[in-house]
């Protein structure tokens, strides 16, 4: 994830003159709409509208040396009509015809001065939105990228080497379940080293069980 500090921005620090304004970013289902705090701004073609009062649980985040776990933060919006009528409000409009849940945010942190900002500072997915009970303001947590997903981690311990017997490795010389040699493989040989080339010489490489590259060492990698 990106976070290099524009040229224009490190040229203000030091200086009195930095203004930041948060920027939110948020692929819903209909369309990507853009939100920034304290003023409208354009930033990468697109024009930021007014409507974030707070993000809470950001700051704490980078500014944390011992915990690498990242919290779900929390953004809160202006509901309020852009007109003078009461009964309108924004978001609560869009819930008609929007899904707000498990939609991709991304946070930008633009400096007025420089005109430019810290891309995708952070990035997650939101969740399901709270209204306030007068209606004016609504909260969406939303929570970091890599702490969304779930990665299925197998439970089968990859090796370089296939991990199935041959026939000449079973007590009785005959093929084992996890290599059926003799039913599906080339006829004519007698061992196997169990490399990936040589299962595939063999004519069984659909049943292969190794991992034929492994390491981050190219002149190390098992490539069969």
């Amino acid at each position: 994830m990106p976070r290099t500090l524009p040229a224009g921005i490190s040229a203000l620090i030091g200086s009195k003159n930095l203004q930041f304004v948060w920027l939110v970013e948020w692929q819903m289902t209909g369309a990507t709409r853009y939100f920034s705090s304290d003023r409208a701004v354009t930033y990468g073609g697109n024009n930021y509208v007014p409507r974030v009062l707070s993000i809470s649980g950001l700051t704490a985040q980078f500014i944390d040396r011992k915990e690498r776990d990242f919290e779900e933060i929390t953004i809160e919006f202006d509901n309020l009509s852009d007109t003078d009528n009461s009964n309108s409000f924004y978001f609560t409009g869009l819930t008609a015809t929007e899904n707000f849940e498990d939609r991709l945010i991304k946070i930008h942190l633009y400096e007025v001065t420089a005109g430019t900002a810290v891309d995708s500072l952070w990035i997650g997915f939101s969740k399901r939105p709270k209204f306030s009970s007068d209606q004016k303001t609504m909260n969406i947590g939303a929570t970091f990228l890599f702490d969304y997903l779930k990665i299925p981690v197998p439970k089968h311990r990859f090796q370089h080497r296939c991990a199935w017997a041959f026939i000449n490795e079973t007590p009785d010389g005959l093929q084992s379940l996890g290599c059926p040699y003799t039913s599906f493989g080339t006829p004519g040989f007698t061992t196997c080293d169990k490399r990936g080339s040589s299962c595939s010489s063999r004519g069984m490489t659909r049943f292969f069980s190794g991992w034929p590259k492994v390491g981050l060492n190219e002149a190390k990698k098992d490539r069969g």
